[in-house]
Order: structure tokens, then C-alpha cells, then sequence
């Protein structure tokens, strides 16, 4: 009896540590003046006529007009490129997200831009293959740009799908540069619309975003039904107050290891291969599972976020030589 009574009392007294440690995290970021939400760490206004999402193709894209806008380019009309173009040269990017709606909701239009990254590199691909070095050019220039102006949005959904087509880009960058396709011109053109931002501190700014955004859905588990076996398994010997504050200060004090004493290429790469560990995923049931789940996810995103990286250093040399 006296060890199944020693092992209710470590039950009991766990959830309430979880707690206790949770609070204290909360106080201490209020106290350094770091906020744990969404909002602070977005990208500011810019004025609309800098602003890519205001541009009348993007306005029209998000007005429920995506997979026609798409498809038109798939029986190219000059001025159908012609006008992405002109968006994608614009100098700036704020998508004003509201996160005040159900998220899946706010970018179910999002993974249609994937189509737009489509026809962008096919056509820059036949375009080079056929000699047309002017439309090739125009449109990994318009790639590079828009991939450098989603992965602005510090939103991982975004931030993947201009990844992605930087990704396109590069692969046909690659091609025309061993084959000696591009003229000093194009290569300058092409190392201008080149990604400029520091990679540590846009997968820090990235992360914390999804950590404000995962800290919602947390608050969320005493509302939501329980659908999948481990969110059951995880409230069995622990109230769903522990469940939360087990989840948050695990997902905060994780990455916190790789944001201080500040973030750097070198740091993420660390984060990435810790996170890596199968363990870390937790056992179903475990009080963690949830945001073990989700740190391991953020560390496999962050290593092709490097590998892309490596990538982009060893493609723009050799457009270079």
C-alpha cells in the first residue's frame, strides 16, 4: 500500500508545480517585457501602394477569386504575367492577417499561391530551355521576390510556401547557370531579387509567432472535445489545467534554448538537432505529448529552413562564377 499511496501523492502534487512554474514564467516574461502572444511579433503596416498584398491581383486573389486567377495563367497572356510581375517588384509585404477568426479558416486561400509558384517555374523553365532568356529572368525574378515577401509574414504557412518557391527558383537558377544561359545583366537582376533578411533572427521571429499561436490553442483544450487518443489518454491522472500549463511552459522554455541569449544560425541548428531526438515526441497520454509533438515539428522546419540556406549560398555562387 505505502507505494501506491507515495505514487498518488507525486499525482498529486505534480500538476500543481506545473502550475506554480507556468504562473511564474507568465510574470517573468510580463517582467522583461516580452509578450507571449501573436500580434507583437507580426511585420508593421506599409503604406498600400508598397504593399504586395495590396496590389488589385493580390486583392482579387483573396476575394475568393484564387483558383481562377491560377488557371488563367495556365494559357499565358502576357498581361497575365505581366501584372504578377508588377506585384511581385513591389517593395514591401503586410498581409494583415486577423487571427481573431478560426485559423484554418483565415488561410484556407493561402496553399493557392503554391499554384502561382507553379506556373511562375514552369514557365521560367521552358522559357530558358528554349533560349528565351528575357521571360526566364522576369519570372525567377518575380519568384525570388515573392518568396522573400512571404516568408516577411513571420507566419509559417507563408513562410513555407515562399520557401518553396525560392526552392523552384533556385533549381532553375542552377540549370541556366552551368550552362552559362544568363548574361551579366541577368545576374545581376537575379542577385538583386535575392533574399536578404537574416535567416536566425526570420526563423526566430517565425517561431514566435507559432508559439503565440500554439499558446492559443492550448487555452483552447478545455472547450474542444478530446478527439485524438492522447489528448483522452493526457487528462487521466491530470486536470486539463494541468494539461495547458505542462504544454505551454514546455513548448516557452524549449525554445527559449535557441532564442538566448539571441538567435543564430548556429543556435537553430542546435535547436534542429535536439529536437530531432524521437523521444522528445513524448509518449501518448504523457502531459507534454502535445507541445513535444510540436517542438519536434518546429525542429524539422527549421532544418530545412537551413538546408534551403545552404542551397541558396552554393546556387548564387556559381551564378556568380
Amino acid at each position: 500500500m505505502a507505494p501506491m499511496a507515495q505514487r498518488r501523492k507525486w499525482w498529486m502534487i505534480q500538476p500543481e508545480r506545473d502550475l506554480e512554474r507556468w504562473r511564474d514564467y507568465q510574470e517573468s516574461a510580463r517582467t522583461r517585457g516580452e509578450d507571449l502572444g501573436i500580434e507583437a511579433w507580426l511585420p508593421q503596416p506599409v503604406p498600400d501602394a508598397d504593399n504586395l498584398f495590396c496590389h488589385p491581383w493580390m486583392v482579387r486573389f483573396f476575394a475568393g477569386r484564387s483558383k481562377e486567377l491560377v488557371q488563367a495563367l495556365g494559357h499565358p497572356r502576357a498581361r497575365d504575367f505581366a501584372e504578377v510581375h508588377e506585384m511581385a517588384a513591389r517593395p514591401r509585404a503586410w498581409a494583415n492577417v486577423d487571427f481573431k477568426t478560426n485559423i484554418p479558416t483565415a488561410f484556407e486561400t493561402w496553399s493557392d499561391l503554391s499554384g502561382l509558384g507553379s506556373m511562375l517555374w514552369n514557365r521560367a523553365a521552358g522559357a530558358l530551355y528554349s533560349g528565351d532568356e528575357a521571360t526566364a529572368v522576369d519570372d525567377l525574378q518575380a519568384l525570388l521576390r515573392l518568396g522573400a515577401h512571404l516568408r516577411s509574414q513571420n507566419i509559417l504557412l507563408p513562410h513555407l510556401l515562399g520557401s518553396a518557391m525560392e526552392s523552384r527558383a533556385l533549381g532553375v537558377i542552377e540549370t541556366g547557370a552551368r550552362k552559362k544561359a544568363f548574361s551579366p545583366e541577368s545576374k545581376y537582376r537575379l542577385r538583386t531579387a535575392r533574399r536578404t533578411r537574416e535567416l536566425g533572427e526570420e526563423i526566430a521571429l517565425t517561431l514566435l509567432v507559432e508559439r503565440g499561436l500554439h499558446l492559443k490553442h492550448f487555452e483552447s483544450f478545455f472547450e474542444r472535445p478530446r478527439r485524438s487518443l492522447g489528448e483522452k489518454l493526457s487528462t487521466v491522472f491530470t486536470s486539463p489545467e494541468h494539461v495547458v500549463a505542462a504544454n505551454s511552459l514546455f513548448l516557452c522554455e524549449k525554445l527559449d534554448l535557441a532564442l538566448s541569449p539571441s538567435p543564430s544560425v548556429a543556435g537553430w541548428r542546435d535547436f534542429a538537432r535536439r529536437t530531432g531526438v524521437p523521444l522528445l515526441r513524448g509518449l501518448p497520454g504523457s502531459p507534454i505529448a502535445i507541445a513535444s509533438r510540436t517542438i519536434s515539428i518546429f525542429g524539422r522546419v527549421v532544418g530545412g529552413f537551413l538546408t534551403q540556406e545552404k542551397q541558396f549560398d552554393r546556387v548564387f555562387k556559381l551564378l556568380g562564377s
